[in-house]
């Protein structure tokens, strides 16, 4: 079986291609013995009878119409429209390195397997740009199972560039499983709001306290703690991060968001302390969600208010 699933993965173009442009019904035995001979009359003729070039930086690879537009929804809807004289058979990508475009043709002409975890971001970034659904979906298994502390912020931002829901959906899982690491991190201020929901819906009544200090820590920390947030995570995403303006305006959303967000949290099994403490934080005094929960909970457990002044935040 894994034999099968490794041979139809590196098949996968010449079993493209043949199943698009077959009009014969052929047995799945038979199919896949006529890809593998697709893929070595490729590899041993890549460079004879090519009608097309693609430029990339300043390099010219040398193409087949034929294997470009089967293979890529960008090269057939380019073909298809495009009305340059046959003598102009060429485009121009941007957007891809010259060494990412040669592993693809080497992808589509010998089937092989091109990815790597030093590529993986690229070749993701360059099959969604040509349109390539295999590959596409080859980058999104390969990436997902790579998710790890060091790189799940970088992956889980261009999951969000590139609308890939089950990476986002894992790398989402990823965090939640890990938020005790990530609510000690600046990476925690550069969450969207939908983000920290999405994490915060899930059981933390063990672990309620670190929870309640990764909210308030969210939306009460001071304009400069998140100016310098916002600086230290540039680099960590390489320049792609989704824009986070830290003003004075996106800090009061942000602190209005309270409510809902202590909504998500079991407050009821919090620490008498940090109880204490939240009915001492002049940001939850401040909003009315938040403070009407606090204080019902105190209640109930009949905590009081301390006279000093400790804060969360």
């Amino acid at each position: 079986m894994l034999r099968e699933r490794n041979l139809n993965s590196t098949l996968q173009p010449a079993m493209f291609l043949f199943n698009r442009h077959s009009v014969v019904d052929y047995h799945k035995d038979d199919a896949l013995r006529v890809a593998k001979e697709v893929c070595r009359c490729f590899d041993e003729n890549k460079d004879k009878f090519t009608d097309f070039t693609v430029n990339v930086g300043n390099t010219k690879f040398n193409c087949h119409k034929f294997v470009l537009s089967s293979c890529s929804g960008f090269f057939e809807a380019l073909m298809r429209t495009d009305k340059r004289s046959k003598s102009e058979s060429s485009c121009t990508i941007h957007g891809i390195t010259p060494e990412i475009f040669g592993l693809i043709l080497d992808f589509f002409y010998k089937g092989k397997n091109v990815l790597t975890e030093e590529n993986m971001v690229e070749m993701w970034h360059a099959s969604t740009l040509l349109e390539i659904t295999f590959l596409i979906s080859d980058c999104e298994t390969f990436v997902k199972d790579r998710v790890n502390l060091q790189n799940y912020w970088q992956i889980f931002i261009e999951a969000k560039l590139l609308n890939s829901f089950v990476v986002l959906k894992k790398t989402k899982e990823f965090m939640v499983d890990n938020f005790q690491k990530i609510a000690e991190s600046d990476v925690l201020m550069q969450l969207s709001f939908d983000d920290l929901k999405f994490i915060l819906k899930h059981d933390w009544c063990l672990r309620t306290d670190y929870v309640v200090q990764a909210v308030l820590k969210w939306t009460c920390t001071d304009d400069s703690y998140l100016t310098s947030s916002s600086n230290k995570l540039s680099s960590l995403s390489h320049g792609k991060e989704i824009a986070s303006t830290f003003d004075q305006d996106n800090i009061t959303l942000r602190r209005s968001y309270l409510g809902q967000l202590f909504a998500l949290v079991p407050i009821k099994h919090t620490s008498t302390e940090c109880l204490v403490k939240l009915l001492n934080n002049k940001f939850v005094l401040a909003n009315f969600g938040a403070i009407t929960q606090i204080t019902r909970i105190a209640s109930i457990r009949e905590v009081k208010t301390e006279t000093k002044n400790l804060n969360c935040c």
